[in-house]
């Protein structure tokens, strides 16, 4: 994937939303650097449990915002497991599988042959 081998060449990013590249810099243990950006949202040509879904996403990702700047003002050791504790529910970067427990799951999933 070429967005995490250019986060493997380098020393820190900068985001402002949620996403796979967050996660490739948290499990690459890079130096983090957030950017308060508001998201605006226009729900109005939503069906009404849809829009109110995606208000609740927005909410959840504003709180997440506000206390992954909290975890970021620390020092850079307690920052760097408060940043992993607080995503770790959302990227799973502590359930690590053995080469060997992937290779047993991969075959087990394998169709059989006719």
């Amino acid at each position: 994937d070429a967005r995490r081998t250019l986060l493997e060449l380098s020393d820190g990013m900068v985001s402002h939303a949620f996403g796979t590249q967050l996660g490739y810099g948290v499990s690459l243990r890079l130096r983090l650097h957030w950017l308060p950006v508001e998201a605006e949202q226009d729900l109005s040509i939503l069906r009404s449990d849809k829009a109110e879904e995606e208000a609740l996403e927005c909410e959840e990702r504003q709180r997440l915002s506000g206390e992954l700047v909290s975890a970021l003002s620390l020092s850079p050791p307690r920052s760097q497991a408060a940043v992993q504790a607080l995503l770790d529910p959302y990227w799973g970067f502590n359930n690590v599988q053995s080469p060997e427990a992937l290779r047993m799951l991969l075959l087990e999933r394998r169709p059989p042959r006719t």
